[in-house]
């Protein structure tokens, strides 16, 4: 009896310590204000708790990452309670980045145009913050930027230009941390699995690999790596349950013999949404695959 005890107690603390293992790294995310100046549309007052929202749930959705909202003297407290005393990050922290961000436009205008014999007012909306995401181990800025959404339209919300925007900003957070890599291939047709980072159908993927190291030459630190480029690749295939797209060279062409590995790096190449002549393209280039058997 006791040796089934002592098993199940083992096996309890090996499932514990994977799930340890497992702990999604937290993003600490803090109030979300106006810059000082920054002037506010009418019936909007509530727009900080709109982008402060939008920002939780992309960094939920991403499922990279867990959040910790808090303001931010406690986030600061939390960091610096989680120091030690030789400045180090004690490994058990429970904040691993921050989040900080102000909104610098929240604009909503009209504008009077000429049009075939009449005029038309055009609803103008506009939506930029400026964000900073941030190591909170090393205290490195990872990414620092104004983020900007623009639509035209009477019925286009400012809560629909924050879920956008924040979409946006969380995928480059997840492609600077954690860059795309080939997860699968699958032959013939050199057909590839990787992680989403925003892609659409049609966009056209850079496979690529590192070669020779690059040294600094005053420190003789690693900067990066010789790239050369494998193939380009079509996603033709987007899961939003798994997170995850599939795409392949275009048949008959040019990489249809590339020697693609897992591991390989993957970048978007041509993610050029909205131009008609390059959907129009895209289209064509799907359709291809559909013919090859390819995609369904």
């Amino acid at each position: 009896m006791k040796k089934i005890i002592l098993s199940a107690l083992i096996a309890l603390s090996v499932v514990a310590g994977s799930f340890a293992q497992e702990r999604k790294p937290v993003i600490g995310l803090t109030e979300i204000g106006f810059e000082d100046g920054t002037r506010v549309p009418q019936n909007y007052k509530n727009i900080e708790t709109q982008v402060r929202a939008a920002f939780s749930s992309a960094i939920v959705n991403s499922k990279r990452f867990a959040v910790m909202e808090r303001s931010a003297d406690e986030l600061d407290k939390i960091r610096r309670e989680n120091i030690e005393t030789d400045g180090a990050l004690n490994p058990n922290s429970r904040l691993d980045f921050m989040l900080t961000g102000q909104i610098v436009t929240c604009e909503r205008t009209q504008q009077t145009v000429d049009a075939v014999l009449t005029t038309v007012t055009v609803t103008k909306n506009k939506l930029a913050v400026s964000i900073k995401f941030t190591d909170v181990k090393t205290g490195q800025i990872v990414l620092s930027e104004v983020m900007t959404k623009e639509e035209n339209g009477q019925n286009v919300t400012f809560d629909k230009l924050a879920n956008e925007l924040a979409t946006e900003l969380i995928a480059k957070v997840v492609t600077k941390l954690y860059p795309p890599m080939v997860l699968s291939v699958k032959n013939p047709g050199n057909i590839i699995q990787t992680v989403n980072a925003d892609y659409e159908l049609g966009d056209v993927l850079e496979i690529y690999k590192n070669g020779e190291e690059l040294l600094d030459p005053y420190t003789g630190d690693v900067v990066g790596y010789e790239e050369e480029t494998v193939a380009f690749v079509i996603v033709f295939e987007v899961n939003s349950k798994t997170n995850l797209v599939k795409a392949a060279v275009e048949p008959k062409g040019e990489y249809e013999k590339a020697e693609i590995v897992k591991g390989y790096g993957v970048r978007a190449k041509m993610v050029q949404k909205g131009k008609k002549e390059v959907v129009e393209n895209q289209k064509a280039k799907l359709q291809k695959f559909k013919t090859a058997g390819i995609m369904k």
